[in-house]
């Protein structure tokens, strides 16, 4: 009697019941088209900013790339070395930096500096910002706006 492949077991007829468990092959992406697709999502993201709206999903970047969202992710992961979401938050703390940095935005809280960088929620731009620099949006202004006077 032949292995009866189930998904996680089957009677090889001889032994009898035998246990495996189902296993998703991973493939790698050639490393040059890893860095390819991750040089155009870049691109895709810093077009119009994508990156501080809502548009840029990681299910609408491999589909504008013509991939799919494995093979995207998987593309970022091993050119990058971080997850997707990862490179689009710090495109926003990048613009977010900026912002707190300059004498002319020292107005804008450091709340709309987040929303304005493209994080759905203060909470989120605090939780983003602490996690890469270790210290609140508030403590970065003061150590790198420079004060009139």
């Amino acid at each position: 009697m032949a292995t009866q492949k189930n998904g996680w077991g089957g009677w090889n007829g001889k032994s009898g019941f035998i246990i495996f468990a189902a296993v998703k092959s991973r493939k790698r992406i050639n490393s040059n088209r890893a860095d390819d697709l991750y040089v155009q999502l870049l691109s895709w993201l810093t077009q119009q900013a994508r990156y501080r709206t809502g548009a840029c999903a990681q299910d609408e970047a491999a589909a504008y790339l013509g991939v799919s969202v494995y093979t995207l992710s998987a593309a970022v992961k091993q050119s990058a070395g971080v997850r997707y979401n990862d490179i689009v938050n710090r495109l926003r703390l990048r613009d977010a930096c900026a912002m707190l940095a300059d004498p002319a935005c020292a107005h804008i809280t450091a709340e709309d500096v987040g929303l304005t960088a493209g994080f759905a929620s203060r909470q989120a731009f605090y939780t983003a910002f602490r996690r890469y620099y270790e210290f609140t949006p508030n403590q970065y202004r003061a150590a790198h706006c420079p004060r009139e006077e």
